[in-house]
């Protein structure tokens, strides 16, 4: 079955749109907090201050990769090329769009801009279309 190209494009549009959602909420930071004191709890371990803190920050920025690594590949989708420029020009994509959503954290209360972020989300875009590479070229 072959997917209009307009739901593709759709897909990356929702997405982005999620990206922006997330990142326009001022207390971001206490649901993922929430989140790992939950593990913790769940574990049967009382969270200690630093390690709470080293597992908050850990799951945020694998959030960050994450993110990014799904709006690349559903950039690459999308295009519905798999040539090497083609993946080059998701990753563009996906990091401009990184660089956008920094920006807008300006704006955002209790955020900030981080050019850390954006290498974090950068990265996880070339991680999914160096794997979504190598995927097309073993076929």
């Amino acid at each position: 079955m072959r997917i209009p190209n307009a739901v593709r494009w759709l897909l990356v549009a929702l997405w982005m749109g999620l990206i922006f959602f997330m990142s326009s909420r001022q207390d971001s930071g206490d649901q993922s907090g929430s989140l790992i004191r939950m593990i913790f709890d769940f574990i049967g371990k009382a969270p200690e201050p630093a390690p709470l803190e080293f597992w908050h920050h850990l799951l945020r920025k694998a959030a960050h990769f994450t993110e990014y690594a799904v709006l690349a590949g559903l950039v690459a989708f999308a295009r519905a090329k798999t040539a090497r420029r083609d993946l080059a020009i998701a990753w563009l994509a996906a990091t401009l769009f990184a660089c956008t959503d920094e920006i807008h954290q300006i704006y955002v209360p209790h955020r900030g801009p981080s050019v850390w972020d954006v290498g974090i989300d950068s990265s996880g875009a070339a991680m999914a279309l160096v794997g979504t590479w190598g995927w097309l070229r073993g076929r």
